[in-house]
């Protein structure tokens, strides 16, 4: 089921089952026509984003254009939609994939999209070679372990 962003519609205005806050809304023709460039389609299953150990903080580092083109890039993958620019990190685990942010310098973020609860951001870092170094890849694989032996144990 799609709904449409609030630039178009303003579900927050309406009662009751919030399966009803996906129906369009009437906006005069004018307003319609003016905000339609900014309407966003979003999943009604967005999964949340759960940052291992200090992958926010690392993102958070990143200079602005790159931090705001990582939150768009996790924010496709939230709906279920593939990043402008990945590739799978086999290396270091089943279903880990690698953001890939270009500008005047490399920047990289891995997550795990695969289990139900949440997409999961293993490692953000600044890319300093033309090969992701072995500290990275080794974190993001010690991160990786950590994360399934905690879902192993139960523990969220």
């Amino acid at each position: 089921m799609l709904r449409v962003g609030p630039s178009l519609f303003a579900p927050q205005h309406l009662e009751g089952d919030p399966a009803e806050a996906c129906l369009p809304q009437p906006l005069p023709r004018r307003a319609l026509a003016k905000n339609i460039q900014d309407s966003v389609y979003c999943s009604m299953d967005e999964r949340p984003l759960a940052f291992v150990g200090s992958s926010l903080e690392d993102l958070r580092a990143f200079p602005t254009d790159a931090r705001r083109r990582a939150g768009f890039e996790l924010a496709q993958v939230q709906h279920g939609l593939l990043p402008t620019d990945w590739k799978p990190m086999t290396s270091i685990g089943a279903g880990v994939m690698e953001i890939r942010l270009h500008g005047g310098v490399e920047h990289r973020v891995f997550y795990v999209a695969k289990f139900e609860e949440a997409v999961y951001v293993l490692h953000a870092f600044k890319k300093k070679g033309r090969k992701t170094s072995k500290r990275d890849v080794d974190l993001g694989r010690a991160r990786l372990a950590a994360l399934l032996a905690q879902r192993s144990t139960g523990q969220q």
